[in-house]
């Protein structure tokens, strides 16, 4: 895939994971361990920690290496064969949609999945990283988006599309010549990301998944009834001048944070700059369709890999058995200050979530999601969408026909990307 694919992904946040290698360095002491985390500054300081626990009591010496998340991948694909990768990584680069590209390369290992894991940690973390009928990483948290909303404009969040709709439309504001000042409901039209929950909520999917959890390149989902139905409600919220068809995530942010929009569908990577100009903010999982599916946006899973050119590969598997530990994953997680969604159930479950309704929330916002395919064969689709919705947005063609090209051109890219 493409540099320009490979940094839209990043920018959309799809998946990130901590990959474990081992590059099986020995110190003075014993075994060593290096470690490359692009984790925050507070969670790698706790990283550190706990390191040196681990250390006191095995005598394998861990190192924690803070890395720039934009360039640990190419580093990664380069030291790795080459007996020069680290021991355990903390990496952007290797994100859950890069399952299959690394395990087609052959630069990780399957993992031994046992019951204890299956029971401490919700299937989200192992579904994430299943790639030819095995398990090849371990989810620690979850990024999603949800409803954002403004408490001063909408008083309970809506629990459907259809109420969501209604108060839309109620919700817009229009001065005496007919300028919409507030707008009741926005989402990009153009940006698959966030509009994948309406062909989620109708049936829609990118690809299908076989009875082991392998996605299956030849069911693409793309035009079928449900995604249609979708992306005609998208289309028609367009031509009722509801949404407009050049509006971006920085006009909507902007409009939200100014006070000028009810609701949308966003994370909470801008939550501190809305509260600083007085917005009241609301957080809920995305509404459903009545009497349909559940809504699923898609997530971003960061967890843990291990690396098929470690030297030491069962001192690899002993360190990320300690880092699964409940009590372990509960320290990295409030080292952030509840910024991350667990996966381990423990944590979850904890008073530091249930104890705080807005951090509870969150869990319920984000468990909703859907992880993004995670085979090469996935990152088509961001090379095609942009340029199907423009064929949309500005021309006079129907949304069945359009889906069906788009189906068309992936399968085309798909074989492709084969030969």
């Amino acid at each position: 895939m493409g540099n320009k694919t490979v940094r839209f992904f990043l920018t959309c946040c799809l998946v990130f994971v901590i990959l474990l290698s081992i590059a099986g360095m020995i110190s003075a002491a014993g075994k060593k361990l290096t470690v490359w985390s692009i984790l925050e500054p507070n969670e790698n300081l706790e990283f550190n920690r706990i390191a040196k626990e681990y250390t006191r009591k095995t005598g394998v010496e861990v190192e924690i290496i803070a890395q720039n998340q934009f360039t640990t991948r190419e580093n990664f694909m380069a030291d790795a064969p080459a007996g020069k990768g680290p021991d355990h990584l903390d990496d952007h680069p290797a994100q859950q949609n890069d399952t299959g590209t690394y395990a087609i390369s052959e630069m990780i290992r399957p993992l031994m999945i046992t019951d204890t894991m299956k029971k401490s940690y919700y299937d989200l973390a192992f579904n994430s990283f299943i790639y030819g009928g095995k398990t090849y990483g371990i989810g620690y948290s979850v990024e999603s988006y949800g409803l954002v909303y403004n408490k001063k404009l909408v008083k309970k969040a809506p629990e459907t599309w259809e109420e969501m709709f209604t108060m839309a439309e109620k919700l817009t504001v229009r001065d005496k010549k007919k300028r919409i000042t507030t707008y009741g409901f926005l989402v990009d039209p153009k940006n698959f990301y966030f509009t994948f929950p309406f062909f989620s909520a109708y049936g829609g999917y990118v690809f299908g998944r076989d009875e082991q959890g392998n996605f299956n390149t030849d069911d693409i989902g793309l035009a079928n009834e449900g995604s249609v139905k979708a992306l005609t409600k998208i289309m028609e919220l367009v031509n009722k001048g509801l949404i407009p068809r050049d509006v971006d995530d920085n006009i909507i942010n902007d409009l939200f944070e100014n006070g000028q929009l009810a609701m949308m569908i966003y994370g909470p990577w801008y939550f501190s700059n809305y509260r600083a100009s007085g917005v009241d903010l609301g957080y809920e999982p995305i509404p459903r369709v009545k009497d349909g599916n559940p809504t699923r946006p898609f997530g971003t899973i960061l967890g843990f890999m291990l690396s098929s050119f470690s030297k030491q590969p069962q001192e690899a598997e002993k360190f990320l058995d300690y880092l699964l530990q409940d009590e372990i994953q509960q320290r990295l997680i409030e080292s952030y200050e509840g910024q991350r969604v667990p996966l381990n159930k423990s944590v979850s479950q904890s008073d530091f979530f249930q104890k705080n309704s807005f951090l509870k929330n969150t869990l319920d916002v984000n468990y909703q999601a859907e992880p993004y395919p995670n085979i090469p064969e996935g990152a088509i689709l961001w090379d095609v969408i942009p340029f199907t919705m423009d064929l949309l947005l500005n021309g006079d063609l129907s949304v069945e026909k359009t889906l069906i090209e788009l189906e068309m051109v992936m399968r085309e890219n798909i074989k492709a990307m084969r030969e």
